[in-house]
């Protein structure tokens, strides 16, 4: 079978969307299908490449990856030199600039992608006649560009693979609702109607996304998150150092001021510290805090000490970190349409989780909810319930060991096999 994948994000990028469509991508060559990548330029990569058996094309406009690259977010810690009047203004009109452009881009940051990703897409689609296109956001512009690719060639087959939702996105915004909350309906009802099938990674998604467009409700399927990483077949509890008698609480994962921020984690862990347990404890973050820089300013004195911020690492470093933890921190999303794909890596480290939700009706909670090894709570539950602190208490001071049979009678529905063919199946699907 010859795929087509269109994936704004891909390898060497370190997010999930990148990890989940290059393992589907090596999964499907590996088992002899012919695939070819459309995703986006990156630094000392070629244009075009064979990585793994899966043909990749490179394209963008090295112009306004610059441009976009001298206007991104600075790294935490990262200010002017005080009394430099260049630096100060440079960072002025960065902020300046990345203000604006959030406030006008359509559909999102990557739609400078659109042009030279339709024309490559248009050009391998001609020379090779694919039976199947698979167009995965975020960003959304992937999907355009499928768009585009199908009102020319509508006898393709396409399926639309939603990461997170676009026109009713209740958390991170994608762009200015305000200005094209109607754009976003109208384009996101053609990817529905023109789409063979949709894709999604939870059964609330599914269910919103046919309320809204009904008439393509038969049409939604949900494909689980995917495993990336090794799973552990033994008891996770002890770490692999064990050089010392620390208890390291481990988060994962990129934080959002509006989704997803560290607020309640940071008060829980300042009372903990509080406790008989405090020499103890540790708190490390690893991935993009830089949302949500001033959720840790009032507790600057204890970064470096207690708690320590690692930035992006890349997957091996991730794994490390995960293997060294003695309980895993997931803070759920304040909606119930996003569901953080590291909930199935933590699953399969066969270690202890502490989920910090934001509501009852969290879509992380929902997942664990089913599992042993997993301690939820709720808001501040837990800084004015006496009884709730002291369990929490006991769960990180004495991890409970994991029942590694019960959750590894799960991981063949999260692994790449599965979850590749789950996305063939769907090709096939006549609505």
């Amino acid at each position: 079978m010859k795929i087509l994948i269109i994936s704004y994000l891909y390898p060497p990028s370190l997010t999930p969307r990148a990890f989940r469509w290059a393992a589907i991508a090596e999964q499907w060559a590996k088992e002899g299908h012919h695939v070819d990548v459309v995703c986006e330029t990156a630094p000392a990569r070629a244009a075009s490449e064979t990585i793994n058996g899966v043909y990749v094309h490179r394209v963008g406009s090295k112009l306004i990856g610059r441009m976009r690259r001298k206007i991104g977010t600075e790294k935490m810690g990262q200010a002017p030199e005080s009394g430099k009047l260049k630096e100060t203004l440079t960072a002025l009109i960065k902020k300046a600039s990345k203000y604006a452009w959030r406030k006008l881009y359509w559909p999102d940051h990557a739609c400078f992608w659109y042009w030279p990703a339709i024309k490559e897409t248009k050009k391998l689609q001609a020379a090779n006649d694919y039976d199947v296109m698979y167009s995965s956001s975020i960003p959304f512009t992937g999907h355009l560009v499928a768009l585009g690719v199908k009102s020319k060639y509508p006898g393709l087959k396409w399926v639309a693979d939603i990461g997170d939702p676009f026109c009713f996105s209740d958390g991170v915004t994608v762009n200015n609702f305000a200005l094209y909350e109607g754009l976003n309906i109208r384009y996101e009802k053609k990817v529905f109607s023109l789409a063979d099938a949709i894709s999604v990674t939870t059964g609330a998604t599914g269910e919103r996304y046919g309320e809204i467009f009904p008439l393509s409700a038969s049409k939604i399927g949900v494909i689980s998150p995917l495993l990336s990483v090794e799973p552990a077949i033994e008891d996770g509890a002890s770490r692999t150092s064990g050089k010392d008698d620390k208890i390291r609480l481990v988060f994962l994962g990129t934080l959002y001021k509006t989704i997803r921020d560290p607020g309640n984690l940071l008060r829980l862990f300042t009372r903990l510290l509080e406790s008989d347990i405090a020499e103890r404890l540790e708190l490390h973050f690893y991935g993009d805090t830089n949302s949500c820089r001033d959720c840790f300013e009032p507790y600057n004195d204890l970064i470096g000490k207690k708690i320590f911020i690692h930035g992006l690492v890349d997957r091996k470093a991730a794994a490390a970190a995960m293997k060294d933890a003695d309980i895993l921190i997931n803070i759920g999303n304040d909606t119930a349409y996003q569901l953080p794909s590291k909930v199935v890596e933590y699953l399969f480290m066969m270690k202890p989780v502490l989920n910090l939700a934001k509501s009852r009706e969290d879509s992380s909670t929902n997942f664990f909810r089913q599992y042993a090894g997993i301690f939820c709570v709720v808001g501040d539950e837990a800084m004015t319930d006496r009884d709730l602190f002291d369990g929490l208490a006991k769960f990180i001071r004495h991890p409970q060991r994991i029942d590694t049979t019960s959750r590894l009678q799960h991981l063949p529905s999260f692994q790449v096999d599965e979850i590749a063919a789950r996305y063939l199946s769907l090709a096939c699907y006549e609505g």
